[in-house]
């Protein structure tokens, strides 16, 4: 069916978020349609909202939120490694 005009339509989109962050990288080079360019970064933005580590990771880029984890957090985190390893 063929919208008219000036119509506002929705829909709903699922996949990964690998699948998200290649097509926001593939979309959001310099030689890629402006259009296109405005939705894949509108995307990433609300992908970087819901998933901020896992999208940084994906897209290749260092957001400052991602830092080391102190002296505390390593210790936990090396017992639950051993703890999991154990069983």
């Amino acid at each position: 069916m063929v919208l008219p005009q000036s119509m506002m339509s929705s829909w709903i989109w699922s996949g990964t978020i690998k699948a998200v962050a290649k097509m926001c990288r593939l979309r959001l080079k310099s030689d890629t349609q402006y259009e296109s360019r405005v939705i894949a970064n509108l995307i990433s933005e609300e992908m970087y909202e819901l998933y901020p580590y896992s999208l940084s990771a994906l897209m290749g880029k260092h957001f400052p939120i991602i830092r080391e984890m102190n002296r505390d957090e390593r210790k936990r985190a090396l017992e639950r490694s051993k703890a999991n390893h154990t069983k």
